[in-house]
């Protein structure tokens, strides 16, 4: 999994499922398999893995230079990060391998201490004259040809070998993804919700989540502890709204809007405006929140606008 840091993680089972549990790639496997094309959907995570490795290979959200030993190795690699590193850092190695090969002769070309040949290594047990091989003879005077110096200094810029790119921890750190790399600003000019506050709908209701559910709760509604944490919906409310309405800490209140009505217990506190109530939207029933909200869709992103309409808040029974 790659978490909101970019980490790319390796999220293990905690526990052996139940009898006849599938996995999400189990099931989707299975489907392929009644469909005729088993071969393509694997049911093993590390090869479906290898798949995404491929697939994303040179693109922008690049992952084939993360395998699941760099995971469990280095506890997580940050995305993106391809194969191998490119670029300036591939020419930084290759000048430094350049840099250690051109240390081994002087400037003249002749052997430094640790390749020089003193007088009795000059010569082979056979009392010849030892030599580097065809191209790289020495001359009389114990320093390399032209030709000895040529092969040298050819393989010294040979290109190194691709190091492992390291990850990119930081987006955006040198350059944005631009084709200069530099930021591009827009202007924005504030446009209004599209449901403002009226005489019919005088306060404006705004929806979230709590930290112990997430989303529908199809999940954390599962765990005892997060339920005594947040066990159902709420409206918060102002102590001077409640006031207004006759309502007080724990009293059932119906949030009305256009689209419908919500019921659920108020929870009163100063940390919320006097003309603004708030709602979660983990749960179904009498307090789902989205009985209320506004669909109406942002004109470029095309989001509803789920977090802002009109309500008018009423006492209800029980």
């Amino acid at each position: 999994m790659t978490n909101l840091e970019g980490r790319v993680l390796l999220r293990r089972a905690a526990l052996t499922p139940p009898p006849g549990v599938r996995t999400d790639l189990w099931v989707l496997s299975g489907l392929a398999a009644r469909l005729g094309w088993e071969k393509g959907f694997p049911a093993d995570a590390e090869e479906v893995f290898e798949e995404l490795r491929r697939a994303s290979a040179g693109g922008a959200a690049d992952y084939s230079g993360i395998t699941y030993r760099r995971i469990a190795e280095e506890d997580g690699v940050f995305w993106p990060c391809p194969e191998s590193v490119e670029g300036d850092d591939a020419e930084e190695a290759a000048s430094v391998c350049a840099a250690d090969s051109d240390g081994a002769t002087g400037s003249d070309g002749a052997t430094g201490s640790d390749g020089a040949k003193d007088a009795e290594g000059a010569k082979d047990a056979g009392g010849a004259e030892d030599s580097l091989g065809a191209e790289g003879t020495l001359d009389a005077e114990g320093t390399l040809g032209a030709e000895g110096t040529a092969s040298v200094r050819a393989a010294a810029s040979v290109s190194p070998s691709p190091r492992p790119h390291p990850g990119t921890p930081r987006l955006f750190l040198d350059r944005f993804a631009t084709d200069d790399g530099r930021a591009r600003f827009v202007p924005v000019s504030h446009r209004p919700a599209a449901e403002e506050p009226d005489a019919e709908y005088p306060v404006l209701l705004t929806t979230g989540r709590v930290l112990a559910q997430y989303q529908s709760g199809a999940q954390t509604r599962r765990v005892g502890e997060l339920n005594e944490a947040a066990p159902g919906p709420y409206v918060q409310l102002h102590p001077l709204l409640a006031e207004r309405l006759g309502a007080g800490e724990g009293a059932s209140i119906a949030v009305v809007s256009r689209r419908g009505r919500a019921v659920a217990p108020a929870r009163i506190s100063r940390d919320i405006r006097p003309d603004t109530v708030f709602m979660p939207f983990h749960w179904a029933g009498p307090g789902r929140a989205n009985t209320v909200t506004n669909p109406a869709l942002d004109p470029v992103s095309r989001m509803p606008e789920f977090k802002v309409c009109a309500v008018r808040l009423e006492l209800a029974e029980g």
